[in-house]
């Protein structure tokens, strides 16, 4: 008699409380992993197929579970291009090579035919023996990250170009006058050829920059008790001595706890126009200078022939 025509009742009874638990728990696995959103796969040592959930199937692959457990990458060309799944396999054998975890990277073209990036998480799990047995993989959709990413290169690269071709001298320095950053215009607007030679030049002593240090400690009193940005007129010393008239406007930059970092803001030098406007006042002042001369000389005038024709009247009217 064979061992299955041997084998007692209680035998039979003993296998189908250890397969019922053994299916419940495979069921509740299945369940457990449609309810993730990440695409998430197993695969065995020959690359087939083992498990995935919903997302994997119908998202990556555009195909039901039933038609991809069992198949290599190979095995679905409509869903995966020949050369993906080289690249894929590579991948595979690699992590079998040097058993242990990969992150990368890549971009995947999805069921609705959509490329989209995603973050990789593959790992080997082990058999019995202690050997690679297969491998576990969990797809993270980085896609809107990327182009957030993208977008902020762009800002970052468009804040770039204003900081360094604007012609306001813009800044960033600290409560107690350590300069963080300057752009071209601020350094050459104190007599520097770069923003390294000020910085290198200045180091922590942004006071060295006004022509009254007092300026300066008046200045950080106001912007770190404005709630508002701040503009002022302030007398600045360049590199060679000289000094220049800028319009001043700074503010305070702030964390997400509301803590004061440090103060940013920018310096137009309004030299020209100050020398422009106190000309037009010097001129102003000649012109009316002139005008009261002018008056004087025709209230003069009128008194002069007023009194010829009064005169010349008298003498006419006596000869009458």
């Amino acid at each position: 008699m064979t061992d299955k025509q041997t084998r007692s009742p209680s035998d039979k009874k003993g296998r189908q409380r250890h397969e019922k638990p053994t299916r419940v728990n495979k069921m509740i696995m299945e369940t457990l992993l449609d309810t993730i959103p990440n695409p998430v796969f197993y695969k065995d040592r020959e690359g087939r197929y083992q498990g995935c959930n919903l997302a994997f199937a119908e998202q990556i692959l555009g195909l039901p579970k039933s038609s991809i457990i069992g198949c290599t990458l190979f095995d679905l060309p409509q869903a995966i291009p020949g050369h993906l799944a080289e690249l894929y396999a590579r991948q595979d054998a690699t992590m079998f090579e040097d058993a242990g975890t990969q992150f990368f990277e890549s971009e995947v073209q999805c069921a609705d035919g959509i490329r989209r990036h995603f973050f990789f998480n593959k790992a080997t799990f082990m058999d019995t023996s202690g050997q690679p047995a297969g491998i576990v993989g969990v797809m993270l959709d980085i896609t809107e990250r990327k182009h957030a990413e993208a977008a902020l290169r762009k800002s970052e690269e468009r804040f770039r170009r204003f900081f360094e071709d604007v012609s306001l001298g813009i800044f960033q320095s600290t409560e107690d006058g350590v300069i963080m950053n300057v752009n071209p215009a601020f350094a050459q607007m104190f007599g520097y050829a770069t923003p390294l030679d000020l910085l290198a030049a200045v180091g922590n002593e942004a006071v060295a920059l006004y022509a009254d240090p007092r300026d300066r400690r008046r200045i950080i009193r106001l912007v770190t008790t404005s709630k508002a940005p701040i503009k002022i007129e302030t007398r600045f010393r360049r590199r060679d001595g000289s000094s220049f008239t800028g319009d001043f406007h700074a503010w305070k930059v702030k964390d997400r706890e509301n803590r004061f970092l440090y103060l940013e803001g920018f310096i137009d030098d309004i030299t020209e126009r100050k020398q422009f406007e106190e000309s037009l006042r010097e001129s102003e002042n000649r012109l009316r200078f002139l005008s009261s001369k002018l008056l004087v000389a025709q209230e003069e005038e009128r008194r002069r022939i007023s009194l010829e024709l009064h005169d010349d009247l008298g003498q006419d009217l006596a000869a009458l």
